[in-house]
């Protein structure tokens, strides 16, 4: 049966339901049973449905704002957005000539037998653009004021003249980059929209695995390895170093929930 996200006018808040429903405000189907929010929530845990950034996260690059989905490539801008779409986290860098960046922190160290699992919406363009990519993903470090930092591993949406990827990466001995991709290479932003699921687990004190899923319930390994840097940092980023086409808007990225879980398929009841 379908999930449906549901807005409850008595409690003011947002419902979770299984099956037919009344045609109240009807949200977005879901694909499994892990989007529905956990009983008990954990010190990590965002729905992002606030109109206002929780205060477990340091915005270390952006500015508060809103999104616009017909901006034309006029000014440059690295917003994020929690009042435009209801229950969703939106990200918008736009660069005319310096990169731009959405970076958001926590301050938190998976144990072990602890993963982070972030829903995501990508968006992205039909037409090639210009040098440069646009990126969104998850990110693990121990540096407090960058992402990618050396001591990393990440997850991450990326398109660009090459068409789009997603990249499983981290930085091994003297900061050398070891990374897995999947996508399509030409001319071309062919994926775009459909849900994505990425998860980072810490599987022993040294080894982590990142994987990548559609569904929520099936995962694709991207990268397994062995790190010495204890990741003290998640972080969502967003950045543009892409000159986008006059005919084109700029995408907007959508970030649905990020929460902490166990070592399990599914990693929490």
């Amino acid at each position: 049966m379908a999930t449906y996200k549901v807005w409850d006018s008595a409690s003011s808040s947002w419902k979770y339901v299984v099956g037919t429903v009344e045609p109240v405000v009807t949200y977005i189907g879901f694909n499994s049973s892990i989007d529905i929010p956990k009983t008990t929530a954990d010190t990590i845990d965002d729905e992002f449905d606030s109109t206002s950034l929780n205060a477990r996260w340091t915005v270390v690059d952006g500015t508060s704002g809103t999104v616009d989905p017909f901006l034309a490539s006029t000014g440059e801008r690295k917003i994020y957005d929690l009042a435009s779409v209801p229950s969703y986290l939106a990200l918008q860098p736009h660069r005319v000539s310096t990169t731009q960046s959405i970076k958001l922190r926590q301050d938190y160290t998976l144990g072990v037998g602890e993963c982070v699992i972030m829903k995501l919406f990508t968006a992205a363009q039909v037409s090639s653009n210009s040098t440069g990519e646009i990126t969104v993903g998850l990110w693990l470090n121990d540096d407090d004021s960058d992402p990618g930092a050396d001591g990393r591993c990440y997850l991450a949406f990326t398109v660009n003249t090459d068409g789009w990827e997603l990249i499983a990466s981290y930085t091994s001995g003297a900061g050398s980059t070891v990374a897995s991709t999947w996508g399509d290479t030409g001319s071309e932003w062919a994926y775009n929209g459909a849900p994505l699921y990425f998860r980072m687990t810490r599987v022993t004190s040294s080894v982590y695995v990142l994987q990548i899923s559609m569904n929520g319930l099936s995962w694709t390994s991207m990268k397994r390895f062995t790190s010495d840097t204890t990741f003290n940092n998640i972080w969502i980023r967003a950045h543009s170093s892409a000159t986008i086409p006059s005919n084109q808007s700029v995408p907007i990225q959508l970030i649905d929930w990020i929460r902490l879980g166990n070592d399990e398929i599914i990693p929490w009841s």
